[in-house]
């Protein structure tokens, strides 16, 4: 059996498919280990991989290398002959945003480096022949959306895993033509008590109706940032960057030849500061007062780029149309109130890059809608709502626990919780608003128990320490313990033709 490792090059990806390599290798069970990662910056090479993985690596746009087959080509045909292939085209495209940090990747360079980078994941993967191509964490990047499509459409099986925010914990789900599923936990990698306890820690303080851990560091965080020494720094840092990119991820004036200059580089930083202070001032400008005692319900607007509101908010896109949606179903008498995410105006954060000032002038345009104070607290609405809109947001736990109803859009890790309403095309107010109201204790039972069946240690990606500032101190064998869960699921995946 061979597995490749895909995603995102980093030091975490590469040291957990070392790990999980170095363990199937001494077991020696048949299954060869592999990696292809794609770079997401530019230069970025880690080191002291294990002898054990076979290393592959990739840059999408470095167009000029390589030459494809006629094999490869008629792939290509194939493909994009697809009935799916319009809406991952419009995903992929979309995606690509989150490297524009200068508003200037036109949609034309986008174009051509969505078709080199399908046929580079084409001719790779058809030459490697994976049994199973493995995500440290759900695709949510450019790079690895495309080569999960690629590896659906070849018939090649993915397993990915979706993380938890309460514990370090992800969600295993195999993906295959003709669908996905939640893995199968082997006993020997179920999760151990001490991460279920630090789940149940975290949904105790939402229970108490407390922030989640990240908003309350992000917050002082930002509070840190606007102090003279820190403003300071930053200014010292342009001039830095005056001498090279600060962003080396980032595509930006790719229509232009030669933009390597001082000037290119002043005019990247402009450029830049400019598209973060429009975002943060609309934001901040659009707010409005709330009227005591009128009803209405809430709408909870993701911090975007992120990966929960894509892939997991699939099917929507945009998410003005979950809002435009949510207008309609709810009576023209209530109101409608809109809370944009703290973290998209966060000095810290790149905001920026997944919302365009005017769409608080086009969320404006629609009937009875209001903005909360984007710099207010979320928990504070909740109890006055007659239902709470989300797509894949915490804030439904938060309402699930105080009895307000939820509809929410997309596929989050919580779904099916007590109290929560799917929004899909025939879903009414009715539907959501006259649910049950559940016990808390009943939505507290339901996702430990899901936690506990369906997940097992892991970091989805992120680095330990950025797990352990939002969660406290975790287990010292970490990492250990996820190569050796994502080891034993590995193992206990069906072979490809019982998957499909």
């Amino acid at each position: 059996m061979r597995v490749i490792f895909s995603g995102s090059l980093s030091d975490e990806a590469v040291g957990l498919a070392s790990r999980v390599a170095d363990l199937l290798t001494d077991d020696d069970c048949g299954i060869e280990v592999r990696a292809w990662f794609s770079s997401e910056m530019t230069d970025y090479s880690p080191e002291g991989h294990s002898e054990n993985l076979a290393w592959d690596s990739l840059e999408a746009y470095q167009l000029e290398r390589r030459k494809f087959s006629r094999r490869t080509l008629n792939s290509y045909r194939q493909f994009i002959s697809r009935s799916d292939y319009s809406e991952f085209f419009s995903l992929a495209i979309k995606l690509l945003n989150r490297r524009d940090f200068t508003g200037t990747f036109r949609m034309l360079e986008r174009e051509v480096v969505l078709q080199h980078s399908v046929l580079v994941a084409i001719e790779y993967f058809s030459e490697t022949k994976p049994d199973l191509v493995v995500f440290p964490v759900t695709p949510h990047l450019f790079m690895p959306k495309v080569a999960n499509y690629v590896c659906i459409c070849l018939g090649i099986p993915v397993l990915y895993f979706q993380p938890c925010p309460l514990a370090p914990a992800v969600f295993p789900i195999i993906q295959s033509a003709t669908g996905e599923r939640l893995v199968t936990i082997p006993p020997a990698v179920s999760l151990k008590e001490e991460v279920l306890s630090i789940a149940a820690q975290e949904l105790s303080s939402l229970k108490s109706l407390k922030d989640p851990s990240y908003m309350r560091i992000q917050r002082g965080r930002d509070i840190e940032l606007r102090r003279n020494r820190k403003r300071l720094r930053s200014a010292l840092l342009s001039l830095r960057w005056l001498k090279t990119r600060r962003y080396a991820q980032s595509v930006d004036f790719s229509g232009f030849g030669g933009n390597k200059t001082f000037f290119w580089r002043a005019l990247r930083i402009i450029l830049n500061r400019k598209l973060q202070a429009e975002l943060s001032g609309k934001a901040r400008s659009v707010c409005t007062s709330i009227e005591p005692g009128k009803r209405y319900c809430l709408f909870a607007l993701h911090y975007e780029p992120e990966r929960t509101s894509l892939p997991e908010g699939l099917p929507i896109l945009f998410q003005a149309d979950a809002v435009a949606v949510a207008r309609a179903i709810i009576p023209a008498e209530v109101s409608l109130i809109v809370k944009e995410h703290y973290s998209q105006i966060s000095s810290a954060l790149r905001g920026f890059l997944g919302r365009s000032p005017q769409m608080y002038d086009l969320l404006n345009s629609y009937s009875n809608l209001q903005f909360a104070q984007v710099e207010g607290y979320l928990s504070d609405l909740i109890d006055g709502a007659d239902c709470v809109f989300t797509l894949t947001g915490t804030i439904a736990i938060e309402s699930a626990f105080r009895g307000v109803p939820v509809g929410y859009f997309g596929k989050p890790w919580w779904e099916g919780m007590p109290g929560t309403t799917h929004v899909g095309q025939e879903a009414s107010f009715k539907d959501i608003t006259e649910v049950s109201s559940p016990d808390p204790n009943e939505v507290f039972e339901f996702l430990m128990e899901h936690i506990r069946l369906n997940a097992i240690v892991g970091l989805g990606s992120e680095p330990l320490r950025t797990v352990g500032a939002r969660l406290g101190p975790l287990p010292e064998t970490l990492h250990e313990d996820e190569a050796r869960a994502v080891a034993g699921v590995i193992k206990n995946i069906p072979a490809q033709d019982q998957l499909d």
